[in-house]
């Protein structure tokens, strides 16, 4: 039987909550009321410091991570679905 626990913490002047499972293979984190996990992890620290890097970035990818890289890339939607339409 796993564990759970809800940690929180700010990014970007919001709260983000996250909720961490403690399984035989390690420690996973996921949002609320979401099916995907990421981990596993070796200890609660480490889950929650990749939680962090991911509500941030929006990827814990190394490569794109790095100082100069072109990513994130500005948005090229104006609002909403715009129909499938790239503007």
């Amino acid at each position: 039987m796993t564990q759970s626990k809800k940690v929180q913490f700010q990014v970007h002047k919001q709260d983000v909550i996250v909720e961490l499972r403690d399984s035989k293979k390690g420690v996973y984190w996921s949002y609320p009321d979401t099916l995907t996990q990421s981990g596993p992890f070796n200890d609660e620290r480490i889950a929650i410091e990749d939680a962090k890097l991911y509500s941030t970035y929006g990827t814990t990818t190394k490569q794109l991570l790095k100082v100069g890289s072109l990513y994130p890339k500005p948005s090229r939607y104006t609002g909403g679905y715009n129909n499938g339409r790239v503007m």
